[in-house]
């Protein structure tokens, strides 16, 4: 016999030619087996699959192939699943993979093959983009930080002191607890979801008049409610100083990077099931806020500063 250097031009075929031949004239498992290894060596084929083929061809088989392995077809049933699926996706890109199984009855592991599979999904998750800025807002927003900033530098701490901030945010009957919990199920090309913040203002202004009396400088965005002729006329009443604030701006706006976010906090991962207890649940974590915990408007010279050094831009992560 040959070397076993020989052995790399012996494939899985060649052997089992060889036991089919062998088997045909009669020699035993044994025999077969040892001759295999004085040419193959390590690349040997084990004692169970030598008689296992063995046996094959006593039984009559002609073939060395391996048999063909069919998928199995697709059927009416799997094009109906897939539109379950995708009918519940849109109801609800938020559900989950056990959701979606509860929902439409088919097995788990099933909703994930049709999700990633058959539908291409992903599960991405949402996060604040107000808007895409254009040139001319990124320079508006670097103009506003330049000034804010010089001011600072002229005035100092007490220009800080002397800051209110005026904004307002939607409190829902659950917030999510984890970043999956807004999660959305999206295709490939799917633009990634947005949050779209909504406000509603109700004559905050006129039932401050004691905060109002003590000469702040105001701080606000652009809102409609903001800048509407009733709240710029009790502005103007009181003689009270308005900075310039540019539009699409929630990451310099102290309560959007600060307050909401602490406020919101102690409540994420409830359900309320009734205003009467949200509302009793919102007075709690304003009232539970401590001098020290808020402090987004002396975090505000860092923000001018970032936004300068990012000519404009949107800034994360301060």
């Amino acid at each position: 016999m040959e070397p076993s250097w020989f052995s790399g031009i012996v494939t899985v075929e060649d052997q089992r030619s060889y036991i089919k031949i062998e088997t045909l004239r009669g020699e035993n498992l044994a025999e077969i087996h040892s001759a295999l290894s004085e040419v193959c060596d390590e690349l040997t084929v084990d004692r169970s699959t030598v008689s296992s083929w063995a046996s094959r061809f006593r039984g009559g088989r002609v073939s060395i192939n391996d048999d063909p392995r069919l998928g199995r077809p697709k059927t009416s049933t799997d094009e109906r699943n897939v539109k379950l699926v995708s009918d519940a996706l849109e109801e609800d890109r938020r559900a989950t993979c056990e959701e979606l199984s509860e929902t439409t009855g088919i097995p788990l592991m099933s909703i994930f093959r049709i999700l990633t599979n058959d539908l291409k999904k992903g599960k991405i998750s949402a996060r604040w983009v107000p808007r895409c800025l254009t040139a001319e807002q990124k320079q508006k927003r670097l103009d506003i930080s330049t000034l804010l900033k010089q001011r600072f530098d002229v005035e100092g701490q007490a220009f800080l002191y002397q800051l209110v901030t005026i904004d307002e945010t939607w409190v829902r009957d659950f917030e999510p607890e984890l970043k999956s919990q807004s999660n959305e199920w999206r295709g490939p090309s799917s633009p990634r979801p947005k949050k779209i913040s909504t406000i509603s203002i109700k004559d905050q202004i006129q039932n401050r008049p004691q905060l109002l009396e003590a000469g702040p400088i105001i701080l606000q965005d652009n809102a409609r409610a903001h800048i509407g002729n009733v709240v710029t006329e009790k502005l103007r009443q009181y003689g009270l100083e308005v900075l310039p604030h540019a539009p699409y701006i929630p990451d310099m706006s102290a309560p959007d990077f600060d307050l909401f976010p602490k406020l919101k906090q102690p409540m994420r991962g409830r359900r309320f099931p009734s205003l009467e207890e949200l509302s009793a649940a919102v007075t709690r974590a304003i009232r539970q806020k401590k001098d020290g915990v808020l402090d987004g408007i002396v975090k505000l010279l860092t923000r001018w500063e970032s936004v300068i050094e990012k000519q404009g831009d949107y800034i994360e992560g301060l």
